[in-house]
């Protein structure tokens, strides 16, 4: 998980520009779905605070988390191609979260009209695509316990930075790594053992 880019005095730039009303402040509980996969990509979303889970759904109905996000960041960036395709994730609140729903075309538009904007949202993109693939590259490289250890090690920083830490299941550990439950309760015992 890797630190967001910070972004909170650009994106009170990108609002001011905007016309109104083409925001609003949002808030969601924990586990309350932000939006889900199938969904219209109507808006993107700027994390304010809190940590929201990024997964995917197969046809069988199982369950990929793709990544934890904290903020600041902005996330749901479907919302600004031409047509807005539906969504590709679901979101969902991991602690309590604030964020500032942005509407798709006047961002578009603004995009366009001023690089600066556009410059923004791509340094944000790339971010979250870095992210995506070092989490790709340790599941390909990497044994098991060693990036059950990382991941448990980037949740602490998380703690670390004062974030609200997440309450997170053997079963969400085993979908972020891509391990079974059993695996995971497995790896964190032989883990505990080797602390103590």
């Amino acid at each position: 998980m890797r630190p967001a880019i910070p972004l909170n005095s650009e994106i009170n730039l990108i609002l001011e520009r905007l016309p109104p009303p083409s925001s609003a402040a949002v808030r969601f509980r924990i586990g309350e779905a932000i939006f889900s996969q199938g969904d219209p990509s109507d808006a993107i979303l700027y994390l304010e605070s809190g940590l929201v889970k990024l997964t995917v759904n197969s046809t069988e109905g199982r369950e990929a988390v793709l990544a934890l996000i904290s903020a600041p960041a902005l996330f749901g960036h479907e919302s600004v191609q031409v047509p807005a395709p539906l969504r590709s994730t679901n979101a969902i609140a991991k602690s309590e979260v604030r964020a500032i729903q942005i509407d798709g075309p006047p961002l578009l538009r603004l995009i366009l009209e001023d690089g600066a904007s556009g410059n923004i949202l791509i340094r944000s993109l790339l971010g979250l695509m870095a992210e995506l693939q070092e989490d790709f590259a340790d599941q390909l490289l990497y044994r098991g316990e060693h990036r059950l250890t990382r991941l448990l090690a980037s949740l602490e920083e998380l703690r670390d930075n004062g974030s609200p830490a997440p309450r997170i299941s053997q079963e969400e550990l085993g979908s972020m790594i891509g391990l079974t439950r059993q695996r995971v309760n497995k790896l964190l015992k032989r883990i505990r053992s080797s602390i103590c």
